[in-house]
């Protein structure tokens, strides 16, 4: 087994097509056919199935089962080939929601590189919270960020900080501009709907929504931002996405006057109960420097971002 066919295989899983995956790597079709034939027969049982013009490929349940361990090979590939040039890294692969990247980690990925910290190579992945849980199960990536807690045998899932929510306008003339609002003096049909998380969810449910549904709903920080700049638009978003947009657009801020305010976003850091020393050893370290740098993010509103001890 070598690389030259796990890459073509990976390469079929993606393209579903012998002709653009051989136009993809640069080979021949009949190349395309040999490297699959080759891994099949090493294996021992078959990948994929063609069709009848013998063009298009569907995985067998093999195959399907094949892949994060076809993943998994290239990856420690590369690694082994680091070595071997001199210029072997420490390497770590982070995956989290959009805009815990976006508001948090973004300028903290930005220290590291411009740092260049412990020689680290990182490899950042954005997923929703339930896909992060079945990532790091199969060890597709080391270290997650997740705003939902679910029960997963392998994962360990550790409170790291809880935020609380404001509400945000554009600042435009006819801004309704006062420091504390209640949601019921906004019009629901104007709200840019994030959902944050299942307890928010939950409250926004029971004090906004009622009879209504969201004027637009969203699950990224640019169309949340490029969206409030849209007269009369309106939304609620955890204090770090808050100072973020503050940075990168102009807003008007306000606390939230309901008598049952919002639940505060929880983000748990996530963690494979299997993780290797090596990968130990390098989260260990990324996870030291990250809460130095939140300890400094935040450490002028404690009321607005609590951090938990490790």
């Amino acid at each position: 087994m070598n690389n030259s066919d796990i890459q073509t295989f990976l390469t079929l899983v993606n393209t579903k097509n012998i002709t653009r995956t051989a136009q993809t790597l640069f080979i021949s079709q009949p190349t395309v056919s040999r490297r699959l034939k080759q891994l099949e027969t090493e294996l021992g049982y078959t990948l994929m199935i063609r069709d009848k013009g013998g063009k298009q490929i569907t995985l067998t349940p093999a195959g399907e089962a094949f892949v994060p361990l076809a993943e998994q090979l290239t990856n420690l590939w590369n690694r082994m080939r680091q070595i071997g040039d001199g210029g072997w890294k420490s390497s770590l692969a982070v995956g989290c929601t959009d805009t815990f990247n976006a508001a948090i980690l973004l300028p903290f990925y930005v220290s590291l590189w411009t740092e260049r910290r412990n020689n680290l190579s990182l490899k950042i992945a954005t997923h929703y919270s339930h896909h992060l849980y079945e990532m790091l199960e199969i060890q597709e990536i080391n270290l997650g960020f997740a705003f939902h807690y679910l029960d997963f045998k392998n994962i360990t899932a550790e409170p790291l900080l809880n935020e609380a929510m404001f509400l945000v306008q554009p600042d435009a003339p006819d801004t309704l501009r006062r420091e504390i609002i209640h949601t019921d003096e906004l019009d629901p049909d104007n709200e840019i709907f994030v959902s944050w998380e299942t307890q928010y969810e939950i409250w926004h449910n029971q004090w906004i929504l009622r009879d209504h549904q969201p004027g637009l709903t969203v699950d990224t920080y640019l169309l949340l931002r490029e969206l409030l700049q849209v007269n009369h638009s309106w939304a609620i978003a955890p204090f770090s996405v808050v100072r973020q947009l503050q940075k990168d657009t102009r807003i008007y801020v306000s606390r939230i006057k309901n008598d049952v305010l919002p639940p505060r976003r929880m983000t748990y850091l996530l963690r494979n109960k299997n993780e290797s020393a090596t990968i130990s050893r390098v989260t260990n370290l990324f996870i030291r420097h990250l809460r130095e740098f939140l300890q400094i993010q935040y450490d002028d509103v404690p009321e607005s971002v609590h951090i938990y001890e490790p």
